[in-house]
């Protein structure tokens, strides 16, 4: 009688195991999409990706390169020379909640327009137009 009860918690731990296994393998399947990388903020129309969150600064405008003036996220300033427009400048991880950029347009003729984006939200713009003028966009978050 022993054995037989014995045999019966051996294919009873068996089931278990396997039928675990099976859950963890159908959660792993079907509950991780991995196309789907956004998450709502409450509401169907607002919908941030992942790849969005963290700080962007971004320089468009009709300027063929501008000289660029940024806060860092260290709390620092870096500069940049002669840079090509558009461009953007992305930071995953931003502890500083100072925000500034300007853009001073390296020629006689053009405009400059700077954006901060704080988690895919546009937060502050500048623009300005004409030869070696500068658009400075800056604020706490």
């Amino acid at each position: 009688m022993r054995w037989l009860k014995m045999g019966f918690i051996s294919e009873m731990r068996r089931f278990i195991f396997l039928l675990t296994l099976l859950i963890i393998l159908l959660i792993t399947m079907y509950g991780c999409d991995s196309s789907n990388n956004s998450y709502s903020l409450g509401t169907p129309k607002q919908t941030i990706s992942y790849e969005n969150l963290g700080i962007k600064y971004e320089i468009t405008g009709s300027a063929w390169a501008v000289n660029i003036t940024l806060n860092n996220p260290t709390g620092g300033t870096e500069q940049y020379s002669n840079v090509r427009v558009p461009h953007s400048y992305i930071y995953h991880y931003f502890p500083d909640h100072f925000l500034y950029i300007s853009a001073q347009n390296c020629d006689d003729y053009g405009s400059v327009t700077v954006k901060i984006y704080v988690d895919g939200v546009a937060v502050k713009s500048a623009t300005s137009s004409g030869g070696y003028t500068i658009a400075t966009a800056s604020g706490y978050y």
